[in-house]
């Protein structure tokens, strides 16, 4: 119920499952001399299309340190257009929210000699503070051309949520379904690959799982 949902909160938001993580990833060119999210101020950067959510992102990091998009030279542009612009030298850097590797990134670091911007534990720890449902995330070296180490980031938890209102039976059946055929979702849908078992009930911002969904992972000892 805030930001864009105010006065819209839904009481009736239960979990499902948590899925896998899409992080941010702020790709500049090595000679616009960025190196930090301070030094996008001033620069050319794509912060997405408008009214998307890497446009909210930006938006999140940059209040962290008290900038807005107006600090920038931005341009509301959708990845792929992002990624032809910064490819012939029109942008400086280009904001990508997505799961890794994005075929956008791996274009840029392909085709242009660019680089990750980290973003520290610390800033993702001050991000949790007014958005809970924040997590740290690595990109690990060797995802894209040129990426020779690790990248600290943030990143936000895919999740599938239903209703309260759905019956316990109904919502236990399908989680143990889609569980329990994951090799099968794993291979249409290939992101999934990066989600588990395991880790479907972390990193949730508190928003209560629905107790049809519960009693699956206590039965399978993911929760207590």
């Amino acid at each position: 119920g805030t930001d864009s949902f105010e006065g819209y909160a839904n009481e009736n938001l239960r979990i499902f499952a948590g899925l896998y993580y899409n992080p941010n990833q702020v790709v500049v060119t090595r000679d616009s001399g960025i190196e930090t999210l301070e030094d996008l101020v001033g620069k050319h950067i794509s912060v997405g299309a408008a009214g998307s959510t890497t446009v909210d992102e930006a938006t999140v990091h940059l209040a962290l340190l008290g900038k807005t998009l107006d600090d920038l030279k931005a341009e509301y542009m959708g990845t792929s257009e992002s990624a032809d612009a910064i490819s012939n030298k029109q942008l400086d850097g280009v904001w990508v929210m997505a799961g890794t590797p994005n075929a956008a990134v791996t274009q840029i670091m392909t085709t242009t000699d660019a680089k990750i911007l980290p973003i520290p534990e610390e800033t993702v720890e001050a991000l949790k503070e007014n958005y809970p449902w924040y997590a740290s995330y690595t990109i690990p070296a060797g995802t894209y051309a040129g990426q020779d180490e690790d990248v600290p980031t943030s990143a936000v938890k895919l999740t599938l949520f239903v209703t309260a209102d759905v019956d316990e039976e109904t919502v236990y059946q399908m989680t143990k379904t889609f569980w329990e055929n994951w090799d099968m979702l794993t291979q249409t849908h290939a992101a999934l690959k990066k989600a588990s078992l395991e880790e479907a009930c972390t990193d949730l911002a508190g928003v209560p799982i629905h107790e049809g969904a519960a009693r699956y992972y206590r039965e399978v000892g993911v929760l207590e």
